[in-house]
């Protein structure tokens, strides 16, 4: 079966989305995946066919500019980039694939599969609260009244009809933690972070272990990262930080029981992990939840205060602001670790979770789009 997926180089959006390309290689689709040259490496490395967009907003969040002026230009550039409509109907008349995926923050390229006889099954990778009422709806009401002007003229109300007037949506979290309930349509599947599996690495000692992961892209993480490892590294534990794409390890501040690399997989860490500290980055938490870690949440912008402020309410973790003094993170990891309360919660948690839908549904649900 020919698939064409319809990506972006955006951090969380990646995993999930090439995760889920990969599984259907192995299901006998020959895969086809249009993105920025970012990541064409990494693509090509998957053994996925990887296409170049012609033109379009082109954002590489690993460059060291003001994020956030980068970020507002790539909400401009993507979420309101028209460019993408000519770009999506270009790439499936040369693909002519029997089903295509589209990530669901390319408005216009959602339009354009919509436009197009072919199956369509919009990605989501963070909250689904964020289009199905939530406070950020309102966010997308600009973007959709130029939407449904593009092509065939439409009438979507909210952001939310477009994505489901498709075959199918994913949402790479969790329905609980989004807090929806059975309120979505029936051809919306929750199926959680859709990571690849690896092999669990050996705990470093019997000291409890602490991973921090602050973003995959560059959002100025650098200083609080080292303000981490300073108070980690006065503390009786093990610790690893993870620095990605966006900050060198040798910029953060070395200590004999803190190690810093730049990429890890999640899979091989959290199922150890006394304490995440992490940016909550929907992936990232979404990671956490699987594996019953209890989380201190550094939100930063876009939607992690909202999903920070969502662990919270669960009893998952704590929030602190990222910019706290860095004499006040020590103690606060030190009273996490000796929680036992908060250790419950995150595993009865990461026990309702194990029994959510995944990989193998999100695979049929692909399937199905075509065969009906």
């Amino acid at each position: 079966m020919r698939t064409l997926l319809l990506l972006w180089d955006g951090g969380g959006n990646v995993p999930p989305a090439l995760s889920l390309a990969s599984s259907l290689v192995l299901e006998g689709h020959e895969v086809y995946v249009a993105c920025h040259d970012s990541l064409k490496s990494q693509i090509q490395g998957r053994g996925l066919n990887y296409l170049s967009y012609d033109s379009g907003y082109v954002y590489d969040p690993s460059l060291r500019e003001d994020f956030e002026k980068t970020q507002a230009a790539a909400q401009q550039g993507l979420i309101f980039g028209s460019d993408y409509y000519h770009e999506a109907t270009r790439l499936l008349a040369e693909v002519q694939p029997e089903v295509v995926l589209v990530d669901g923050m390319l408005s216009y390229a959602v339009k354009a599969c919509l436009d197009s006889p072919v199956p369509t099954v919009a990605l989501w990778h963070t909250l689904y609260t964020f289009i199905a009422g939530g406070p950020h709806a309102a966010f997308f009401d600009p973007v959709l009244a130029k939407v449904n002007v593009t092509g065939t003229p439409t009438g979507y109300a909210t952001y939310r009809d477009l994505l489901e007037a498709g075959n199918a949506v994913l949402v790479f979290t969790y329905n609980g933690f989004d807090d929806l309930g059975n309120s979505t349509a029936d051809n919306v599947l929750f199926v959680g972070p859709l990571r690849e599996s690896h092999e669990v690495s050996s705990r470093p000692s019997e000291a409890p272990f602490v991973v921090v992961a602050l973003s995959s892209v560059f959002t100025n993480q650098g200083a609080v990262l080292s303000e981490l490892a300073t108070a980690l590294g006065r503390l009786e534990v093990d610790a690893l930080i993870t620095t990605g794409r966006g900050v060198a390890p040798d910029e953060v501040v070395a200590f004999p029981n803190v190690k810093v690399r730049q990429f890890v997989p999640h899979d091989s860490v959290l199922p150890h992990t006394d304490l995440l500290i992490t940016h909550a980055g929907c992936g990232t938490v979404m990671a956490g939840l699987k594996y019953g870690a209890p989380m201190l949440c550094l939100p930063n912008n876009g939607d992690q205060p909202l999903i920070a402020s969502r662990a919270k309410e669960l009893g998952l973790g704590l929030t602190m602001d990222q910019h706290s003094p860095a004499d006040s993170f020590a103690p606060i990891v030190r009273s996490m670790l000796v929680d036992s309360e908060l250790k419950k919660t995150a595993r009865d948690v990461a026990d309702t979770v194990s029994m959510h839908p995944g990989i193998k549904e999100a695979l049929a649900m692909v399937t199905s789009v075509v065969s009906t």
